[in-house]
């Protein structure tokens, strides 16, 4: 698995910003009333803050503390750092041009039914995520 762990600041840093704070806000009403989707794809061009959205997004789920997208406990604090246990990065490999097969199906799909080791939730974040669809795809005629 290649990833961008542990994560630049720069992918932190759009957290604080207006927007993307006003929907990490929704989807903590949404995860408080038990309403937050269990598959998200975030869309956007480059620099929106997709990446902070989705690390705090997986902090927030994962969190056992429940204090909300502000929360500063060793769990959250793991996810931000990329080296919680129930976080799991998939990203295209150094050498490749997508996200292989093999990626997925050693990665993910081995995983799936695995519990959480000791957040909430487990959580996958897939990046260049146009990628897995074509993968998927593919994964899905072959079986």
């Amino acid at each position: 698995m290649s990833s961008l762990l542990p994560w630049p600041s720069s992918f932190l840093r759009p957290a604080r910003w207006g927007g993307v704070r006003r929907l990490l806000d929704r989807c903590q009403a949404l995860a408080g009333g038990g309403s937050l989707p269990g598959t998200m794809m975030l869309l956007g061009e480059a620099g929106l803050g997709r990446e902070a959205l989705a690390i705090e997004l997986a902090a927030l789920v994962i969190c056992r503390e429940r204090r909300g997208v502000s929360c500063e406990c060793p769990s959250c604090d793991r996810v931000r750092r990329g080296v919680h246990p129930d976080l799991q990065v998939l990203d295209v490999l150094p050498d490749a041009t997508q996200i292989k097969i093999e990626q997925v199906r050693e990665d993910i799909l081995a995983d799936l039914g695995r519990l959480p080791y000791e957040g909430r939730r487990r959580v996958v974040i897939v990046a260049s995520a146009q990628s897995v669809v074509r993968s998927l795809r593919t994964i899905s005629r072959s079986t």
